[in-house]
């Protein structure tokens, strides 16, 4: 079974935006995380400064939040992570549960770094029907991992719970969560091979991902490569001047506010907060058109949350071309 091949029929955005719901709402369970990825904005000392304060979901906000994403009837992806590891949020697999039985999306994922999925919560994550859980590996080797992560949790100990997990599933005839195991592509082919060798048979998937960054900091990046050598990557073969994402996508932040980007982690797209409206209201108001327009007219240079950004390269979807009649309908 491949994850990617799993993925509904896309519509052509070019053709159809306005959309009257987005396809993809990402809820954010926790921005804490028990790792400090060299690579991720959690390694800045700052970072809770920068990001507006540490917060995790209580299952009162996640049930407003449920609540108001029925108003769109059924969205395609509910994804239950962003920033932080959502296994900190001490009710994740409740959340599932509860996302699952209210039957918003047609799929549910969670994207973790493993560490916390331990052998005394292996039955409930099963039961919880979780379609898919992303594990991101950040290294082949324990030297790199340790450099690279910044946390006291060996690789093994990690290896060994999926291992234990896969086994679980296996034993008592569970299908899910499909377990999608990836690592960002190293240019050390060592640390490549050693992913590929002890994480092979540990999950129903395994893959190595192209680097991608966050929403730029202070004129600087977090992906620790050059720019050209970004480009160079097959997920960035196509450059954009419109970034779809905004177009389709939503975030709920664990302190309940609202934004357009998967990768703003300093919350520079927020267009609302669900204290003040409902998610449709945000979806379908004012500050959301703006934005969009600012996309169209290819002025998100203007935009603080979009002037450095790269992640618009990863879309499968391309607005570049859009038609004029299209960009009339928001101007």
């Amino acid at each position: 079974m491949n994850y990617t091949s799993l993925q509904s029929k896309r519509i052509d955005l070019s053709t159809n935006i306005p959309l009257q719901k987005p396809f993809t709402i990402y809820i954010e369970p926790t921005n804490i995380c028990n790792f400090k990825c060299n690579f991720c904005p959690h390694s800045l000392e700052n970072f809770k400064e920068e990001s507006g304060g540490v917060f995790s979901l209580s299952e009162k906000s996640f049930n407003i939040i449920l609540n108001q994403i029925k108003e769109f009837q059924k969205i395609s992806t509910l994804n239950l992570h962003y920033m932080g590891e959502p296994f900190v949020n001490k009710n994740i697999i409740k959340f599932i549960s509860l996302a699952k039985k209210a039957n918003i999306s047609k799929k549910v994922i969670v994207t973790s770094n493993g560490s916390l999925i331990k052998e005394n919560i292996f039955s409930e994550l099963c039961k919880s029907n979780l379609d898919y859980l992303r594990v991101s590996i950040y290294a082949g080797s324990e030297l790199k991992h340790n450099t690279t992560t910044n946390s006291k949790i060996p690789l093994k100990r990690i290896l060994e719970q999926l291992r234990a997990l896969h086994k679980f599933k296996l034993d008592n005839n569970f299908k899910k969560p499909h377990v999608y195991i990836k690592m960002i592509r190293s240019e050390d082919e060592v640390e490549n091979n050693l992913f590929f060798k002890n994480f092979k048979n540990v999950g129903n998937e395994i893959k190595l991902e192209d680097v991608m960054d966050w929403n730029g900091y202070d004129n600087k990046t977090f992906s620790n490569i050059s720019e050209e050598d970004v480009f160079k990557q097959k997920t960035f073969s196509i450059k954009k001047e419109i970034c779809p994402y905004p177009f389709y996508t939503l975030v709920v932040h664990a302190d309940m506010n609202v934004s357009l980007c998967c990768v703003d982690w300093n919350k520079k797209t927020v267009v609302g907060n669900l204290k003040k409206n409902t998610l449709k209201e945000i979806w379908l108001g004012k500050e959301i058109r703006e934005f969009q327009k600012m996309h169209l007219t290819k002025r998100a240079g203007e935009l603080e949350g979009c002037k450095n950004c790269t992640y618009l390269h990863t879309a499968r979807d391309n607005l570049d071309n859009v038609s004029k009649e299209t960009v009339a309908k928001f101007l």
